[in-house]
């Protein structure tokens, strides 16, 4: 039975050396270096095997990148990006090759909530003309509540937001 052959990837010369420059610089993320790398493979030829056990993921993840890189092919072609400067290019293979939002739930708090949070917590009850000696998740959500939001915290809601402090710096776990 013949094998599928991938599609192949025909990368310019400033395509090349752009994605070049990512691999090789070292403070970009594991993942996007990876990307990049998985790119210029491809356009040499490699086949989606050879990429996925070299670079340690799978043939689909090669497949959907490779997929992804010629579907942003097309769109530059269409928008006649063929002399585009180096800057404007790197960023559009920069967000191309980064991940997509994922499905699912918002989050539960907004940063200025967490914020808010955190600053009760951290704060010592004797100080806050609360006659406790700790913060409880209940009381946490009681003095962040409806008075400084707009909307009501209750301890259930407080329970989805752990605060675990451990010696002079917090741990914020939310789930």
């Amino acid at each position: 039975m013949p094998q599928p052959v991938a599609i192949a990837i025909r990368l310019s010369e400033q395509q090349k050396r752009l994605l070049e420059q990512i691999t090789r610089a070292r403070t970009n993320p594991y993942r996007l270096v990876q990307r990049a790398q998985l790119i210029l493979w491809a356009s040499e030829g490699m086949t989606n095997t050879e990429i996925a056990s070299s670079l340690r993921l799978t043939r689909g993840i090669v497949r959907l990148w490779r997929t992804r890189w010629l579907q942003a092919a097309q769109k530059w072609e269409q928008g006649n990006s063929v002399d585009v400067e180096d800057e404007t290019l790197l960023t559009q293979i920069i967000s191309m090759l980064t991940d997509q939002p994922r499905r699912g739930n918002p989050g539960k708090f907004s940063l200025e909530e967490i914020v808010q949070i955190i600053a009760v917590a951290c704060e010592i009850p004797a100080t806050s003309s609360r006659p406790v000696s700790h913060w409880t998740r209940a009381r946490t959500c009681r003095r962040s509540g409806p008075q400084n939001s707009s909307r009501d915290f209750t301890p259930k809601r407080g329970s989805f937001f752990k605060i675990k402090q451990c010696c002079n710096h917090i741990e914020v776990v939310t789930g």
